[in-house]
């Protein structure tokens, strides 16, 4: 067992499931979000947007910690 394996009690074939995990994204309620000019990204520029979703709003919910490249329109998940 590895890092990420606790994921597999909510999605058991995890490598397909995460991809359905990140679907809800758009549904999630927005929970905080900032800009942090001194976060640095996986391309290495400096400055992100970080946001703080949950889905959905009752019940088991994921929390999912996504940031935004402020020099990039795209964004990774971070942590969930």
């Amino acid at each position: 067992m590895g890092h990420g394996d606790h994921w597999r009690c909510v999605l058991p074939d995890l490598q397909n499931g995460i991809a359905d995990a990140l679907g809800w994204l758009s549904q999630g309620t927005i929970l905080g979000q900032r800009e942090d000019p001194t976060l640095q990204v996986p391309s290495g520029a400096v400055g992100a947007a970080v946001s703080v979703i949950a889905w959905p709003k009752t019940g088991l919910r994921a929390t999912f910690v996504v940031v935004r490249d402020e020099r990039s329109p795209g964004a990774y998940l971070h942590s969930a």
